[in-house]
């Protein structure tokens, strides 16, 4: 499969998705749904899936009549008040970070799904899905995916370092990364993000980059991603808010979602609907950025 036919699949497993969960319950399979960073080992190891629940889209706000949350926890709710997710519908447990209190607002509208809730480092955490789930893998299977999910981070860890030194577009990285969760099968995530890793290798890329934190970049305006990716320089992305651990985001330019929970630092650009205007701005000032740490260069030698 070459490259252009993997984007593709990877955008259709992400449309499909909500038609994939589905079948995958219908065959009396395990679906968790999650919120929010969640060690879930224990649901692989039973030869369960986990979803991301946070929806992507703003077609169900009007059915959310709760302030002043971001727009992807906004959104999930109103899916989960109109009933008209799929993937809400076929995940029972759910598994929810409690790190962002927005998550815990979405806990309350989805009715009589078993929630359980993980806080960092929650020693009885394994212990707790065994019980929910009623399965208790074998240390053999849960130790074979915690392997598996080593490898996968660390193959996601060298797709952000192909970002910064733009040997890999933003668009792209935004297209495997959120593809990539919708593969059912984890064997053929490691494979698809093996052949990004892999292809980055032979392309030269670039020694400037511009530090930047983000909530997360999944749903954003399309044309946002088209027009950084026009600047001479990669990203060097740093997680901020809800989508993962928090990493070190200190002189970065943060991208957060409107009304995000987890970070509300100095400077920030809430995305949103990003528009035209928007779009120029955060240019501007990425290229300043640059132009900065170019003079700072050139007073240091």
């Amino acid at each position: 499969m070459q490259r252009n036919e993997r984007l593709e699949k990877l955008d259709y497993a992400r449309e499909q998705a909500y038609v994939t969960v589905l079948e995958y319950a219908a065959n009396g399979k395990l679906v968790a749904g999650t919120l929010g960073p969640v060690p879930a080992d224990v649901i692989r190891a039973a030869g369960g899936w986990t979803v991301p629940l946070l929806s992507q889209d703003d077609t169900t706000l009007s059915y959310c009549n709760v302030p002043k949350l971001c727009d992807p926890a906004a959104a999930t709710i109103g899916y989960a008040k109109s009933g008209k997710c799929p993937l809400i519908y076929a995940a029972n447990p759910v598994l929810i970070h409690t790190g962002c209190a927005h998550r815990m607002q979405i806990a309350e509208c989805l009715g009589d799904k078993t929630i359980l809730l993980y806080e960092k480092e929650d020693a009885d955490w394994e212990e707790k899905l065994c019980r929910v789930i009623g399965f208790h893998p074998s240390d053999a299977a849960l130790q074979k995916e915690k392997q598996q999910t080593i490898r996968l981070h660390t193959l996601h860890r060298k797709l952000r370092d192909a970002v910064k030194k733009k040997s890999l577009s933003l668009e792209d990285w935004v297209t495997v990364t959120d593809g990539v969760r919708f593969l059912p099968d984890r064997k053929e995530q490691e494979e698809m993000l093996s052949y990004f890793v892999d292809e980055m290798k032979a392309i030269k890329g670039t020694d400037l980059s511009i530090p930047i934190g983000i909530s997360t970049l999944y749903g954003t305006d399309p044309a946002l991603q088209k027009e950084l990716d026009k600047a001479p320089y990669g990203y060097d992305i740093r997680y901020v808010g809800c989508e993962a651990p928090a990493e070190e985001t200190v002189d970065c330019v943060p991208l957060v979602m409107t009304n995000c929970a987890c970070s509300q630092a100095k400077g920030s650009i809430t995305l949103g609907q990003t528009g035209p205007a928007l779009r120029a701005h955060l240019i501007n000032m990425l290229y300043k950025g640059e132009q900065d740490d170019s003079r700072q260069s050139q007073n240091v030698e």
